[in-house]
């Protein structure tokens, strides 16, 4: 974990293998990471509301230290593996999706007394386009997704990744996510996220809050970046809200 102050407790440092110090923008150099958005579009539909976002997390280490002169080879470096795990998944989409670019801001904290966790990012530092079509066959609701999530040592502060517009053919018999995809997804997203790390690039969950006690307990502003341990493919399918279909294609009245 890369922390911000000294007020985390202590048995939750005891759950960490590095400690490091975390700069925010209020004392000068603020530390950055690459903040990745992936896009996804609808075929045929210019509405920026049916797009999806996937989004990622990279920390650049040099020495064992946040690093943070991003140069245009960081930028690719992290895109290649990022965008390979975006350009895999597309085989697994109804076709008219497609995966069409990736944005990566540089992305700060704000000091903890500050209600906005993050410094605004300004314009991506590097873009990114794609041109990968869906695949399968067979469209799905389209607020349907399938997840990934980022372990870490805490519960309850972990990351998640939406995976879009699955196809009907990913549904097994028992209306979850059939196996083969579940396994898929999982080593697909593990073994890029560990050729990242083998070039010290590392995936991580920005915190801005923690709750060291348990869900009673209260609840602290906080900044880190935790380290990404494992990561974890359930067979749940997952429905994002904001994802739903903005405009309706018809619609049936019947007075009564």
């Amino acid at each position: 974990m890369w922390k911000h102050g000294t007020t985390l407790a202590a048995y939750l440092l005891e759950q960490l293998q590095y400690v490091g110090d975390l700069q925010t923008t209020d004392q000068g150099d603020a530390d950055t990471w690459d903040h990745v958005e992936c896009i996804w579009t609808m075929a045929g539909s210019a509405d920026p509301r049916e797009r999806y976002v996937t989004t990622f997390d990279i920390v650049n280490i040099t020495g064992g230290n946040i690093d943070n002169t991003w140069t245009q080879a960081d930028f690719d470096t992290v895109e290649a593996e990022i965008a390979g795990i975006c350009s895999s998944w597309t085989a697994n989409m109804w076709t008219g999706n497609t995966f069409t670019q990736t944005r990566h801001y540089l992305r700060r904290f704000n000091p903890e007394g500050d209600i906005h966790p993050f410094a605004i990012s300004g314009p991506p530092a590097a873009v990114y386009s794609h041109n990968v079509l869906g695949g399968a066959s067979g469209p799905m609701p389209r607020q349907v997704a399938v997840t990934s999530t980022e372990l870490t040592p805490y519960a309850r502060h972990w990351g998640r990744n939406y995976w879009p517009c699955p196809a009907a053919p990913l549904v097994g018999s028992t209306g979850s996510l059939g196996s083969l995809y579940q396994t898929t997804l999982a080593q697909l997203v593990h073994d890029r996220y560990a050729a990242l790390q083998d070039k010290d690039y590392f995936p991580v969950v920005p915190v801005t809050q923690v709750q060291p006690g348990g869900k009673k307990t209260p609840i602290y502003p906080y900044r880190g970046l935790l380290g990404v341990t494992g990561v974890q493919v359930d067979d749940v399918f997952d429905v994002v809200r904001r994802r739903r279909q903005a405009v309706a294609g018809s619609r049936i009245v019947l007075p009564t």
